[in-house]
């Protein structure tokens, strides 16, 4: 609750201005991991869930936390009257994505050899070694084509509520028809987040992280700060100057400016926590891409 409340402090200046309708999203790592282990633990007396609903509980936790510690910390400016939602988000894949044919993210506790391969033999589970810490399973991460509660998302924030949606990527989906169907699949949450945004026209697509800037010739001793990043970013990742890994955080912040979905007059930040609300975005943080 510690880091919800640090965030949510943040995020309560953006609401107290009056400027801005907020969506929030978040990722789930530990959490959905620790529902996993959990999983794992009871599994001779509670059967296992599968992983897209480990994700679905995970947005639930999480959405609940942060939306007790936004209730209460705008309470104390008097602004408890604001409504907060979360929404637990069906993202939808495409039953094709070639990331269904080589899984790579890794997911849930660490195996041996012999406890992974038992695995993949009776749940048909993808499994590999992960960097000499022991086996682990390993499943697709296929981009986010859709966000399938985008209107209902919309309408809240058009009737002035603080939605929180899309958490942890989001939960896998597929269309079959007319119907959806959940896949055990990790997506990437910053692509997620950028497809929420577009999704519902967002004029502001804001990735807050541990660090302040991105960084170009990542690990390298040439590395230095970017400031402002347009579509000339495209040259530089192909280039290899924007490597994987943003100064600590995930390559893939990045990845939204390069992906073609932006208009004009958008605005693309990314930068530290602590230098929220968007006005100070112009210090130490990324300015990426404004139409």
């Amino acid at each position: 609750m510690a880091n919800v409340k640090t965030t949510c402090k943040q995020l309560t200046q953006m609401v107290e201005s009056g400027k801005y309708k907020i969506i929030i999203t978040h990722g789930n790592g530990p959490q959905v991991g620790n529902i996993l282990l959990q999983n794992e633990t009871a599994k001779e007396v509670a059967a296992p869930m599968p992983l897209y609903v480990c994700g679905a509980e995970s947005q639930g936790l999480i959405g609940y936390m942060m939306q007790q510690t936004l209730h209460n910390l705008l309470s104390e400016k008097g602004k408890g009257n604001i409504p907060i939602a979360t929404v637990v988000t069906q993202v939808v894949v495409d039953k094709d994505d070639p990331a269904f044919q080589n899984p790579t993210k890794p997911v849930g506790p660490f195996y041996t050899e012999e406890e992974a391969r038992k695995l993949e033999a009776e749940k048909g589970y993808h499994v590999r070694e992960d960097a000499g810490r022991g086996w682990r399973r390993v499943v697709p991460s296929p981009d986010p084509i859709e966000i399938f509660e985008k209107e209902a998302i919309r309408q809240l924030v058009e009737a002035r509520s603080i939605v929180i949606a899309s958490g942890g990527g989001g939960i896998p989906v597929v269309k079959d028809g007319e119907k959806l169907v959940g896949v055990d699949a990790v997506i990437d949450k910053d692509l997620a987040g950028e497809r929420l945004a577009v999704d519902v026209e967002a004029k502001i697509f804001l990735i807050l992280t541990d660090v302040e800037q991105v960084k170009l010739n990542y690990k390298t001793q040439g590395r230095r700060a970017l400031a402002h990043h347009s579509r000339r970013g495209e040259a530089l990742s192909r280039r290899g100057a924007l490597r994987k890994g943003i100064d600590g955080a995930e390559g893939t912040c990045s990845d939204p400016v390069h992906r073609g979905r932006r208009r004009k007059g958008d605005h693309y930040v990314i930068g530290q926590s602590g230098g929220c609300p968007r006005r100070e975005c112009r210090h130490n943080h990324n300015k990426l891409g404004d139409g």
